[in-house]
């Protein structure tokens, strides 16, 4: 019965010899060597901590969770599960979005928080989102671009920017006429603003062709000839006396 209680333990022991982590992942620090003694990482929230004092970090590198510290301003147009995009490369991002898809590189996710609160180190808000399938996309403690789909409106009648002429406080665009190969000067209200172009709220409707090209020659009524064969939503023109 002595031997039996003996081997028990030393099986307790040996139990509790092993250290086993919670999820599958990769280890990305060891902080033990071969006869250490470990005990437990104290009950200090801060990422520093726990690294330092952990007997050995696992890093599950299929989900992420990206910090971000916004003005006020901008925090206050962001709420909980709205879509995100977030990658190395800003470039990367816009062209997700402009293609509405997936790009590599690029790996979508939610947003997860927003403190109520603004920090008083950072006079920020925290702005918490998670990602999945980011493995072999992202490294732990990079710095990335994220992109968060505060607002959308899928029907919105939009005007790319090169067509957008801002005087003072007044927006306006030229659109053109097909029949009379004329422009007109048209003042615009704008609504959300994308990476491409702006939703026109009023000023313009749908199927409408404005001036991409050459509009700080225009006045309103002015004869104008299409450079390319074919009329697309951005149209640039050039003054008939000038080439």
């Amino acid at each position: 019965d002595a031997i039996s209680a003996q081997a028990d333990e030393a099986r307790i022991g040996l139990e509790q010899a092993s250290i086993f982590a919670p999820f599958d992942g990769v280890i990305s620090l060891m902080n033990i060597r071969q006869g250490n003694y470990v005990t437990g990482a104290p009950p200090d929230p801060s990422d520093r901590a726990q690294e330092t004092n952990a007997a050995v970090v696992v890093l599950d590198d299929s989900r992420f969770e990206v910090t971000l510290h916004l003005p006020p301003y901008e925090a206050a147009l962001v709420e909980e599960g709205q879509r995100a995009y977030v990658a190395l490369s800003g470039d990367r991002i816009a062209e997700a979005v402009l293609r509405g898809g997936e790009v590599e590189g690029v790996v979508g996710g939610r947003v997860w928080s927003v403190s109520p609160s603004i920090s008083l180190q950072r006079r920020a808000v925290t702005v918490k989102v998670q990602v999945e399938g980011a493995a072999g996309v992202l490294r732990d403690g990079a710095f990335v671009n994220v992109w968060i789909a505060a607002a959308e409106e899928p029907s919105a009648v939009r005007a790319p920017y090169t067509a957008l002429i801002q005087r003072a406080e007044e927006t306006f665009t030229f659109t053109y006429d097909a029949q009379t190969g004329r422009v007109e000067r048209r003042v615009v209200t704008l609504g959300l603003l994308g990476l491409d172009a702006a939703q026109v709220l009023t000023g313009l409707a749908a199927g409408e062709h404005v001036v991409a090209e050459g509009h700080h020659r225009l006045s309103d009524g002015a004869v104008v000839r299409p450079i390319a064969g074919d009329l697309s939503d951005e149209v640039a023109a050039a003054d008939r006396d000038e080439r």
